[in-house]
């Protein structure tokens, strides 16, 4: 968009062709940024239904772990505090899984 020419007089430069030049140019670029965000929302709305499954399978799978482990969770507690069975590999993965769990429960 060319708003200033050679004149030094601003006064010799604004007139009404040069508004209608401006508005057409800022008309121009409104349209196209509108058109840019239709087009983007248009993705974004395709990628819902997407995005809800997904979650969906996420909590499932969260919780179908959680039935399993409140059943094995039980027993690796009852290894890791029987003096009869050294094994720290236990140990260390019911901290690891709590560390886990208090993430995945916020």
């Amino acid at each position: 968009m060319e708003w200033i020419n050679h004149s030094s007089n601003l006064g010799d430069v604004i007139d009404s062709h040069w508004i209608r030049q401006t508005e057409e140019a800022i008309s121009t670029r409104v349209r196209t940024a509108k058109e840019q965000l239709r087009m983007e929302t248009g993705k974004c709305q395709a990628l819902v239904p997407s995005l809800q499954q997904s979650s969906r399978d996420l909590v499932g799978a969260i919780t179908e772990h959680q039935k399993l482990m409140a059943d094995v969770g039980a027993l690796l507690k009852t290894i890791s505090k029987s003096e009869d069975y050294d094994i720290p590999e236990v140990a260390n993965f019911l901290q690891k899984y709590k560390a886990f769990s208090d993430l995945v429960s916020l």
